[in-house]
């Protein structure tokens, strides 16, 4: 994902509206992705996250690190 990022975007959204599950390589691209936006100045959100991602968000408490948004 990193690489398909334009280098001058620096704000990401990602929709997990429709993600039941995320591992531990899928945990480590978000770490990656919001590494990346933060050396641009610009955060990453996690869209409308299921409740089996919520939670694993709060078990590895990276719901603090990323701005949660849910509409």
């Amino acid at each position: 994902m990193r690489g398909a990022l334009a280098e001058r975007l620096k704000n990401i959204d990602i929709d997990l509206s429709q993600t039941m599950f995320v591992d531990s390589c899928g945990l480590g691209a978000l770490i990656s992705l919001h590494k990346t936006a933060c050396t641009r100045s610009g955060a990453v959100r996690l869209l409308n996250p299921t409740p089996p991602v919520q939670q694993i968000l709060e078990l590895t408490r990276l719901h603090r690190v990323f701005e949660i948004v849910k509409k």
